[in-house]
């Protein structure tokens, strides 16, 4: 596990998420302009709740509220959140259909 998430790839990959964020939420705010996405598409937030992370569930519910979309925090789970908590990802996505 260490070999594969200690490559350069994947922390190039981490950095690129990490600096742009804000630009994807933006983007996500501007399409959403407040009447939903084309066709009606559904917005769920997944959020992960590790330990001591209160800021972080703060910025993703309030994004959620930009948004007007679903917000779900699942724990216990980290940055992963499609493995640590595989079936709750499956359900929002399947329940987006």
């Amino acid at each position: 596990m260490r070999a594969l998430y200690g490559s350069g790839r994947v922390w190039r990959a981490a950095l690129l998420e990490y600096a742009t964020y804000g630009d994807v939420a933006h983007e996500l705010a501007v399409l959403r302009g407040g009447r939903g996405l084309p066709g009606g598409a559904p917005v769920r937030v997944l959020a992960a709740a590790p330990a001591r992370a209160d800021r972080w569930a703060r910025r993703q519910r309030a994004l959620a509220t930009t948004l007007h979309a679903d917000f779900r925090l699942l724990a216990p789970a980290g940055h992963l959140l499609m493995r640590d908590c595989p079936h709750e990802v499956a359900e929002a996505t399947l329940a987006a259909r």
